[in-house]
């Protein structure tokens, strides 16, 4: 299974060998597979990860983004710096964990469609976005490494006859190489559908009662009250209340979608207010640098 996204995080449980899956075999067009996901730099220790028989290998393609962009603190590895890829690739071919704690709280038993396939995965994202030059090569190495499946969440491919990323993908049709992408987040209004080539399939998401909800409770300066519905993995809630910031409107920062890391001690005893948009996880991450104690992920419109 070849994952083509922002990267995988190795050290990820669902990643884990767990002694069930033999050895893959060597790629179809000779030599090895690369392995490069480097330092693991949450610890203080040199541990470079090294692949194994479940995560077989991982390769970075992002040399144009590198050069073009340059914010990416993992560049240079198939190490994931945004989370996307570590999402798409487990939920397509993690392995079993049998107990999945977030923020304390085991919410059971997790697996991917396809636990017993050995993964590679190939980095063409940075934290924003892709580029065509970048995706088209890992196609092509995707090809020459002998996968039999292409996971591709990420949109695109409204052109497919002129798109090089979907051309390159007619390429993998053409090597046997079954080729699965995202129909995209828009909809459900009419042409609102992503990678309509006829040599791919097509996937768009349905919905699912397993849902994290929670209440948001906001009151105003004058006593007015606001609940609304959302989702949490917190377990608890905060202790005693706290102001609400909006991120795009405190000085010192002035990041609507929370790309950046705060300054320190900007958001000391504050929940702050982040626009939907790319890279979620980060947006937590970026204001939790600033020191705020929570986060209010919303969207821009209904």
């Amino acid at each position: 299974f070849g994952d083509i996204d922002s990267g995988v995080w190795p050290e990820h449980p669902s990643f884990a060998d767990l002694g069930n899956l033999d050895a893959p075999p060597a790629p179809a067009g000779g030599g090895s597979r690369e392995c490069n996901y480097g330092d693991n730099p949450l610890t203080p220790a040199v541990d470079v990860f090294a692949c194994q028989n479940k995560l077989i290998g991982g390769a970075h393609f992002t040399d144009f983004y590198d050069s073009f962009v340059g914010d990416d603190p993992t560049a240079g590895t198939a190490r994931d710096s945004n989370g996307h890829g570590t999402h798409t690739a487990s939920t397509s071919a993690g392995n079993i964990v049998d107990h999945a704690v977030v923020q304390g709280v085991d919410r059971g038993r997790i697996q991917g469609l396809a636990p017993g396939a050995w993964v590679m995965e190939y980095k063409v994202c940075g934290p924003g976005g892709c580029y065509p030059v970048d995706v088209t090569r890992a196609v092509e190495q995707a090809i020459l490494d002998g996968v039999d499946v292409i996971n591709y969440s990420i949109s695109g491919g409204d052109q497919p006859f002129t798109d090089p990323v979907e051309l390159a993908f007619l390429d993998a049709y053409a090597a046997n190489v079954v080729v699965s992408a995202s129909a995209g987040n828009s909809g459900p209004g009419a042409q609102t559908a992503d990678h309509l080539s006829p040599w791919t399939i097509t996937v768009g998401a349905s919905t699912q009662d397993r849902m994290w909800l929670t209440d948001l409770n906001l009151t105003a300066g004058n006593g007015d009250t606001y609940t609304v519905e959302g989702t949490s993995i917190v377990g608890e809630g905060i202790d005693s209340p706290l102001p609400v910031v909006m991120a795009g409107s405190t000085p010192g920062y002035n990041d609507t979608l929370c790309l950046t890391p705060a300054p320190p001690g900007l958001f000391e005893g504050k929940i702050v207010a982040c626009e939907r948009g790319p890279n979620r996880v980060l947006k937590g991450f970026n204001v939790m640098q600033g020191g705020a104690e929570g986060m209010i992920l919303y969207n821009p419109s209904l």
